[in-house]
């Protein structure tokens, strides 16, 4: 799945437009990446090339806040606000042919709208309330305990994350249960490249 897909049409315009022709603590912004702030609430980084003389950050960046404009005149929220922002677009530091573009989403279901993709960051509850099938999903990051269902379900409050992303995931609130195949590195990164289907993280 193309997670970028929204994006890289950003991208593709701006070449035909210039060219004429048809944890832990948020990352610094060096990789494509998601970072989950308490409350339900998260940060999209998204790394890609920028390596042709004609591309122009500055326009890269207007065109990446209409985006967010027009699909905040179409999901915007009465309690929330807008759905998105832009917070950063920048040339990497230690990579100028590299653009990185970080967007500020106000819940799960925005940003699996924006990226269309599967993703969901709710409490327990609201996740059996979405219909999901949650039994035997997860085990500890320690990986000797595996989460029964009745204990699940004691856990209503918790906070969850379901997706079928591979990407790296960095959160404000420490990983407890993760499905199988999710690794908890050393440094708190959520890896869930070597997973299969989709990705349930339970958080403390």
């Amino acid at each position: 799945m193309n997670i970028g897909k929204r994006t890289a049409g950003v991208l593709c315009l701006l070449m035909i437009l210039l060219s004429g022709c048809g944890q832990t603590e948020l990352p610094e912004g060096k990789e494509t990446c998601i970072f989950l702030q308490k409350g339900g609430s998260l940060t999209y980084t998204l790394v890609d090339d920028f390596d042709k003389e004609y591309y122009n950050v500055y326009e890269l960046a207007d065109m990446a806040k209409r985006e967010t404009v027009e699909f905040n005149q179409r999901f915007y929220d009465e309690v929330s606000g807008n759905a998105v922002t832009v917070e950063e677009v920048k040339l990497l530091e230690d990579d100028s042919t590299k653009v990185s573009l970080q967007y500020r989403f106000v819940n799960g279901k925005s940003f699996a709208e924006f990226t269309e993709s599967t993703f969901f960051y709710g409490t327990v509850a609201q996740a059996y309330e979405s219909g999901y099938s949650l039994k035997g999903k997860m085990t500890s990051v320690k990986g000797d305990k595996t989460l029964s269902d009745i204990e699940l379900k004691q856990l209503s409050k918790r906070s969850l994350v379901i997706t079928d992303l591979r990407l790296p995931i960095y959160s404000a609130v420490t990983p407890d249960y993760v499905s199988e195949g999710v690794m908890v590195l050393e440094d708190g990164t959520i890896d869930p490249s070597n997973s299969q289907g989709l990705v349930f993280i339970l958080l403390k």
